[in-house]
């Protein structure tokens, strides 16, 4: 403001000739223009004070001097050029004017000081463009060159000042526009069950109070920065909503997963701590304590995903029947057996427990569902309470190492003098008890659904020991190597590395005969197909 004064004040002692009035009322609009550009509603153009100047005398018959001549000249060109670039310049004040308008009818801000100013302005235009040729025409003077450069940078200097104030404006509308934007994200997202807080809300009131202040009072650009806060705390809410409803989403999930597995076993799974953070996460999340519901979401999904992993766990792991053990005799019995069912003999087994059927696919699907390991095929006959088959022996040596390390138990496949004992339940006929295994299990001819498929473990009543399927339904892996003769040390330990494997028990497709509780055939280690299944051993040890 003070420059500007300076300025008008200036142009009325230096300009002279009939000039003075005009170049002096064109400051004075100059002047009248910024004040109202600058939110001084009191701002008013002023008419020039009537100067009077006396024109020095010339005679006509002095010597002109050269380079007096050559100097006037330049001032001459000086004023000139000035004088013609003086509309430009007045137009581009006007451009400036008007980008600064718009900005404030965009931003809903227009008032009787633009308005003042914008008057001013014409009136200021129209003066100089009527004189512009009258101007011209006069001869210039170093006083006169200089008052209307001093003004020609004062409007350089309005217009950079309209300019500047039309950036901010600008830059405040799209902060509100981007802070408009984030907040509808966040009030979507309060809608479904999340709260700002009390701390919150009271920080976003403050935000917005300062902000309504600073756009009345014409600061853009201080208005512009609280809208970037503004857009800031919804976003900081934003994020940290989004990462609640991650989580409770998340929580949800494996809820659904846990109840899908307590539905398919028919038991459900203790999961009272998942449900104690579930309900916590939710009155956090409704009091605005996001991270805490995040933490409280992701503890509910934790306990619902270990419920969900323990129950899958216990549908994997077998029911089992505990054998003492003891010294017994194995091998053709009867005397009706193959040369490898030779020669008899005893062997000393600790106690053990054995699975009461063979692995069945509910139960190794619960280990697929778990591990990712390969589903094996079922051929069409169903799964569920069916046995596994399609097996090859590392799948089911894998099963029992994961089933050991989820239980803290020792499982593995029996070896095959564990698998005779079992079998024979203290009987020293064919079947066991028994020389007859008509209608007592499932093969060809033993009943009507025979070498048609696999039917659903314990279909037919257990042995003596409580064991059901050790004759009939599906081959079933051991442990151990298959030798030509039955010639065995007493421990028949397993664990060895062979090419072949017994396999003990018969199948759905085969003759009585190959039922004998004696009776041993071979399989190559990667062999699979569906009359091969197994089922495992438990070790006893002290105090499992």
């Amino acid at each position: 403001m003070k420059f500007l004064s300076g300025v008008y004040v200036m142009g009325i002692d230096r300009m002279s000739n009939g000039g003075k009035r005009r170049h002096a009322w064109l400051l004075a609009g100059a002047s009248t223009l910024l004040l109202a550009a600058c939110g001084e509603q009191s701002a008013q153009v002023v008419p020039p004070p009537a100067v009077e100047a006396t024109a020095p005398a010339v005679d006509g018959n002095a010597a002109v001097d050269p380079a007096q001549q050559a100097a006037q000249v330049l001032l001459q060109q000086r004023f000139d050029a000035l004088v013609t670039a003086w509309p430009q310049q007045l137009a581009k004040l006007d451009a400036g004017i008007a980008g600064w308008k718009a900005a404030l009818a965009r931003a809903g801000a227009g008032d009787a000081a633009a308005d003042a100013a914008w008057q001013a302005q014409e009136k200021a235009t129209r003066a100089v463009a009527a004189d512009m040729a009258a101007w011209q025409q006069e001869p210039a003077t170093t006083e006169r060159v200089a008052a209307l450069e001093e003004a020609a940078a004062s409007l350089s200097k309005q217009l950079g000042n309209y300019q500047a104030a039309t950036r901010d404006i600008d830059a405040y509308l799209r902060a509100r526009e981007q802070a408009r934007k984030v907040a509808q994200a966040w009030e979507q997202l309060a809608r479904q069950q999340l709260a700002m807080g009390d701390a919150g809300r009271k920080e976003l009131a403050a935000l917005q109070q300062k902000d309504q202040g600073l756009f009345a009072l014409r600061r853009f650009a201080e208005a512009a920065r609280v809208q970037q806060q503004l857009a800031a705390f919804y976003q900081a809410r934003l994020d940290a909503g989004g990462a609640v409803l991650q989580a409770r989403a998340d929580a949800v999930a494996a809820r659904d997963r846990w109840q899908a597995v307590a539905t398919r076993s028919g038991q459900v799974p203790a999961a009272a701590k998942a449900l104690q953070h579930w309900q916590a996460g939710d009155g956090e999340a409704l009091q605005g304590e996001l991270a805490s519901a995040v933490e409280r979401y992701r503890q509910a999904g934790e306990a619902w995903g270990q419920a969900r992993h323990d129950g899958l766990v216990k549908i994997a792991t077998p029911d089992t029947v505990q054998l003492a053990g003891g010294t017994v005799r194995i091998g053709d019995l009867s005397g009706r057996g193959q040369r490898d069912e030779k020669p008899v003999h005893s062997v000393t087994l600790p106690a053990f427990a054995m699975a009461v059927t063979e692995a069945t696919f509910t139960q190794f699907d619960a280990y697929v569902e778990l591990t990712g390991a390969p589903a094996p095929v079922d051929g069409g006959w169903g799964r569920g309470a069916q046995p596994v088959i399609n097996i090859p022996l590392a799948q089911a040596e894998a099963y029992a190492r994961w089933l050991s390390a989820r239980t803290g138990q020792a499982w593995r496949l029996p070896t095959e003098a564990e698998w005779e004992y079992a079998a024979r339940a203290g009987g020293d006929k064919d079947y066991g008890s028994s020389d007859d295994i008509v209608g007592r299990a499932h093969c060809e001819g033993c009943s009507e659904w025979g070498n048609k498929s696999t039917r659903k473990v314990a279909s037919y009543a257990a042995n003596a020991y409580g064991i059901h399927d050790l004759s009939g339904n599906v081959w079933e892996w051991t442990a151990s190597c298959h030798t030509e003769t039955y010639a065995v040390p007493q421990s028949d330990k397993a664990g060895e590395s062979c090419g072949q494997y017994v396999l003990r028990g018969g199948s759905w497709s085969d003759l009585p005969t190959a039922l004998r509780v004696s009776n041993r055939t071979a399989a190559a280690v990667g062999d699979s197909n569906n009359r091969i299944g197994f089922r495992l051993v438990r070790e006893i040890t002290a105090g499992n």
